[in-house]
């Protein structure tokens, strides 16, 4: 009886020991695919903003809220504008995830700076 009770104790405790840490990464590859989608939805915008107006300059969040889809993520963030290219990113509590375009896809991390500026 006391060997059974031990490893009963023993089986609850990794259960116990392991299934925190598996939930915390499972909420953080929640947040990491939420921040994805949200980029995801905003790319077919970006592109009809460039159709319209030849450039992906001047664009944000504000503009294809106000111009395309008021349900645009007001947390996008748009960096390394210019005629032919843009990158985005979108935060989801902490976890940023970015695009670098047109063509790219959605990855983790913020925008990649460039070198010497």
């Amino acid at each position: 009886m006391l060997l059974e009770l031990r490893a009963v104790s023993a089986v609850m405790a990794v259960v116990f020991g392991v299934t925190p840490i598996a939930i915390v990464k499972m909420a953080r590859a929640s947040l990491e695919s939420s921040a994805r989608a949200e980029l995801r939805a905003a790319l077919p915008l970006v592109e009809a903003y460039r159709l319209q107006m030849g450039t992906y300059e001047g664009l944000s969040a504000d503009v294809l809220r106000a111009v395309f889809d008021p349900g645009v993520s007001p947390d996008l963030t748009f960096s390394r504008l210019s005629n032919t290219s843009y990158c985005v990113s979108a935060a989801a509590d902490g976890h940023v995830a970015d695009v670098v375009g047109p063509g790219g896809s959605p990855e983790s991390g913020d925008c990649p700076t460039v070198a010497g500026g």
